[in-house]
């Protein structure tokens, strides 16, 4: 029989002694857990009981809250389970604003096919322009050459008159013949072809007027002949009728050196146009014979200028 004496249970507390202070504060958080749940509308915390701590670890044993019979036990969550976390919801990116319908595009415009541009035609004035500044040779001196005599008359003349070259007279004067040379050809026009001088076309085959007693060398006549070719060409229509050289300088740019007082065709691009050569005026100013048989070659040229008065 078991010892009921006194001194047996000395060492147990009373059965109505208070809970120590340690239990009291976890019945006071698990109170406050279960009305938290219970506003959450979860029961997860039923209940619990707290047995004198002393007397627990004098008896080993260890108490456990009893579940409530009315809970579904599959429901039921275990009390040292951590409680349920919220998920955080992500965070939305805002939706960004329809694009607004702009103004009609106006459609750019299709670029043509590059075409070369046509090379612009040439004209006399052109031509005389680049023959007032030529330095193509030693003949030229400064920005507008040494005063090149550029030629003048009809831009679609029935005879055109080709001198050889200019002095110091022509440079004063400006034009490719001097006062008694001009007078000697005015008259050689009117009353010897029957022609105003508005049907007429003078110029030099060397363009620079060069000292008093000079030649030009064969490489400048060369040079120059190129304007000469280019005015031809130019003044070749279908009024042109006929072509008078003078002096064998003009014989040289025209490529027919050598012939004197002759008559002949000179082709200028697809025609062929009459020509004749002789001595410059010059020399028949300064020689009556040479002045006659001039003449008497260019009698050759008559026949192209018909006249109703001759």
């Amino acid at each position: 029989m078991a010892d009921l004496s006194p001194t047996a249970h000395a060492d147990l507390p009373a059965a109505d002694e208070p809970p120590t202070l340690e239990a009291a504060a976890l019945a006071r958080a698990l109170g406050r857990e279960a009305a938290r749940a219970k506003r959450r509308g979860t029961r997860h915390i039923v209940g619990a009981e707290f047995p004198n701590e002393g007397h627990e670890r004098a008896s080993g044993a260890t108490s456990r809250p009893a579940a409530s019979p009315q809970a579904p036990q599959r429901n039921a969550t275990p009390t040292n389970a951590p409680a349920p976390v919220r998920a955080t919801p992500a965070k939305s990116t805002p939706a960004k604003p329809a694009r607004q319908p702009g103004p009609p595009q106006v459609p750019k415009a299709v670029p043509r096919p590059f075409a070369k541009r046509p090379e612009a035609k040439p004209t006399l004035d052109a031509l005389r322009k680049r023959i007032e500044h030529c330095m193509d040779c030693g003949l030229s001196d400064g920005a507008r050459g040494s005063g090149a005599l550029v030629g003048r008359g009809s831009h679609a003349p029935r005879l055109i008159l080709i001198g050889d070259f200019g002095g110091p007279q022509e440079r004063q004067y400006g034009k490719p013949f001097g006062p008694a040379e001009g007078e000697l050809i005015a008259n050689l026009v009117k009353k010897g072809f029957g022609l105003s001088p508005n049907e007429v076309y003078v110029t030099n085959a060397v363009k620079c007027p060069l000292a008093q007693g000079c030649q030009p060398s064969p490489a400048e006549t060369k040079t120059c002949a190129r304007h000469l070719d280019a005015e031809l060409a130019l003044l070749a229509t279908d009024s042109l009728a006929a072509i008078l050289a003078f002096g064998p300088v003009a014989a040289s740019a025209l490529n027919l050196a050598g012939r004197h007082n002759q008559a002949l065709l000179y082709k200028v691009g697809e025609r062929s146009i009459p020509l004749v050569l002789t001595s410059p005026p010059r020399d028949m100013l300064a020689d009556v014979s040479v002045k006659n048989a001039a003449w008497g070659a260019m009698k050759a040229l008559l026949e192209h200028f018909p006249s109703p008065g001759r």
